[in-house]
């Protein structure tokens, strides 16, 4: 009668000792998933998948000083490559959100800058409106429009009739930079600024400027989403006619004034 004596790989797994999942390394993972929130959101970017990546080699170094201790080193570099490459995601997503709002947001801007220097400010003041509120004015018609919505135009015309004037007499309006493009409160925005130099005024803005001084203007063009097959819509938010350069300031939750 013959036995069969177990194998000596099946001994060796029943003594092999206990390895314990490495807490660091369960960590890395968990983070490592969590990073596809920098994606739409970046303000994750800068928290999670650097956390994600943190852990996961700490995770690793202690595996490799105690393998015979500690398990889990999959699940370490699964977290470290989700954690990079999420990390890359996010960056090139925000790269290409940046230049197609500052290529949208430029045109529009120049689209309203033109109308400031065609004299057209009740076209130009429209544009400051979004798609839907110039609807609804429209329908309503002149005669009922609020006090409120003249006085805003009234005080529109009032800020942008030099420049308006300084351009009809020859002055050139010149693009300079997109300074800041961001999202906010659920609308994407680009901040468009211009130079306005050259032209028959002796002055601006009361305030005693020659001829050929230059004076720059800034425009906010903001854009957000309609129902389906509505797309985007553009108008410009804020407009400033004596602006200095690199001063705009996004706003904040409850305040006035994000960007990447």
């Amino acid at each position: 009668m013959s036995t069969t004596s177990p194998s000596l790989s099946s001994v060796d797994a029943e003594l092999a000792p206990y390895r314990a999942l490495n807490s660091l390394a369960v960590l890395s993972f968990v983070l490592g998933l969590a990073s596809i929130l920098s994606v739409p959101w970046w303000f994750f970017l800068c928290t999670i998948p650097p956390a994600a990546i943190v852990t996961g080699l700490l995770a690793l170094r202690q595996i490799a000083g105690a393998p015979q201790e500690y398990a889990g080193k999959r699940l370490a570099q699964a977290g470290v490559v989700m954690g990079i490459g999420f990390a890359a995601v996010a960056i090139g997503h925000d790269k290409l959100t940046a230049a197609r709002l500052s290529k949208h947001g430029r045109l529009f801007a120049e689209r309203f800058v033109q109308k400031i220097k065609a004299g057209q400010l009740e076209d130009a003041f429209w544009l400051t409106m979004p798609r839907e509120q110039r609807t609804e004015i429209a329908k309503q018609g002149m005669s009922s429009i609020p006090n409120e919505f003249h006085q805003r135009y009234q005080q529109f015309r009032m800020e942008a009739k030099e420049t308006s004037e300084l351009l009809a007499k020859g002055a050139e309006s010149e693009f300079v930079s997109v300074e800041r493009t961001g999202r906010e409160q659920g609308v994407e925005y680009a901040a468009v600024v211009f130079r306005v130099h050259g032209g028959d005024s002796t002055t601006h803005a009361g305030h005693g400027h020659g001829e050929h001084d230059d004076h720059y203007v800034m425009v906010l063009a903001a854009s957000y989403s309609l129902p389906p097959p509505g797309g985007a819509t553009w108008f410009v938010r804020q407009q400033n006619f004596a602006y200095k350069p690199n001063s705009y300031e996004p706003t904040r939750p409850g305040g006035h004034g994000h960007s990447h």
